[in-house]
């Protein structure tokens, strides 16, 4: 097994014994940093190889996605496949020894060139396992998608359309992507004429598909409920992790309303009733106040909290709080609380030792402070996305 680490700096795995490493495959890691690669060094610790990886130059691409436009997640995922196609052609490296879940996946800001964790092991996927990396990085998309609404623009549309249902290869997804990008920047100096369909070269059925209704808009995926964990895809077993894999995602169906029954058998959300011969009139209680959850950035593990009460508390001591911090001895015991009021929400620094902060922010102890969706709320040293549940 292998215990992954993680802090603003580093991202480490202590592998369990000498067996699991491959020094061939770490010799040509060192090689490609400049190729897209994060750089590693090796030490030995109790006997035992531990991987450092250093992150500090990057940003996780699961912490960018709130911040992305539409058209710059589309360039991330296409240099995304321009990497993974380059180590599938180099024959010296193994596309199923590269994390693809977007916690694992970290993009230079400036330049949004993707780097990519590299792991030399000794150590070989089942068959029924091997060749999924497009399954995985469809699931990846449709959950980028769906907690990230905004990223959804007529092009995302048509993209998850066609990813669903024309791309089974690392060829194909990146020949969608690079059609997928010309509309938002020129190849070569020749920009798209207005009106042309950008997929038609690649896909010359992604046309007729749209005009017959048979290419629909992917849906975004349900948002997870408290306690349920994210797949984290083909190295949920590598990591000293007590997850059980999920079964492949189905096809993502045509958009839906969700309609939510709370205790008492009110209905909460948008909620459809059909009217023959008429048009679905959507519902919506305006009196129903956004649920929030913090999502973990740089969290050891897929770590999330979601907000369930008017008054709710976070630390590190389990008997104290709603939200048990239970991996950052930097916590306070009683660090904060997330209070509702008049539909709003507030976060509130309870005399924490290291802090609370928003967007960068620190907060004076016991006064209150907004809190939305795309914030970044900081404990000590370990930040969390805020999201709508």
């Amino acid at each position: 097994m292998t215990t992954e680490q993680r802090d603003s700096q580093n991202l480490t795995y202590l592998l369990a014994g000498e067996e699991m490493f491959s020094m061939t495959g770490y010799k040509v890691m060192q090689s490609q940093e400049k190729n897209g690669f994060v750089k590693c060094r090796r030490i030995t610790q109790n006997g035992k190889p531990k991987l450092f990886y250093d992150i500090a130059p990057y940003q996780c691409l699961q912490y960018l996605l709130p911040q992305m436009k539409p058209e710059e997640f589309l360039t991330v995922l296409s240099h995304l496949s321009e990497l993974l196609l380059q180590v599938n052609q180099n024959g010296f490296m193994r596309c199923d020894h590269i994390p693809l879940d977007f916690g694992r996946i970290f993009v230079r800001q400036d330049s949004l060139k993707v780097f990519l964790l590299y792991l030399p092991l000794e150590w070989e996927l089942p068959e029924k396992e091997k060749g999924k990396q497009i399954a995985q990085l469809k699931q990846e998309i449709r959950a980028a998608y769906g907690q990230n609404p905004a990223l959804l623009d007529d092009g995302g549309r048509t993209f998850l359309g066609i990813l669903e249902q024309s791309v089974y290869t690392l060829e194909e997804f990146h020949q969608v992507l690079e059609a997928a990008e010309l509309p938002s920047r020129s190849r070569a100096g020749s920009p798209v004429p207005d009106g042309e369909n950008p997929f038609q070269k690649y896909f010359p059925d992604s046309s007729t598909l749209q005009q017959s209704g048979r290419l629909e808009a992917a849906s975004a995926p349900a948002v997870e409920t408290a306690g349920t964990e994210k797949k984290k895809g083909l190295f949920s077993r590598v990591f000293h992790k007590n997850e059980k894999a999920g079964k492949a995602p189905a096809k993502a169906p045509a958009p839906q309303p969700v309609q939510t029954v709370q205790r008492g058998g009110a209905p909460s959300g948008p909620l459809q009733e059909e009217a023959e011969g008429g048009a679905t009139e959507v519902l919506v209680s305006p009196d129903q106040p956004e649920r929030l959850r913090l999502v973990g950035a740089n969290t050891p593990e897929s770590f999330q909290l979601v907000i369930q009460d008017p008054e709710y508390k976070i630390g590190k001591k389990q008997d104290l709080v709603q939200g048990w911090i239970p991996f950052n001895n930097a916590v306070s015991r009683l660090h904060c609380k997330i209070v509702l009021r008049n539909g709003r929400h507030y976060v509130v620094d309870l005399g924490s030792a290291n802090g609370t902060f928003v967007n960068g922010k620190r907060l004076d102890a016991n006064r209150e402070v907004p809190l939305k969706p795309g914030d970044r709320l900081r404990l000590a040293n370990s930040d969390f996305l805020v999201q709508t549940v």
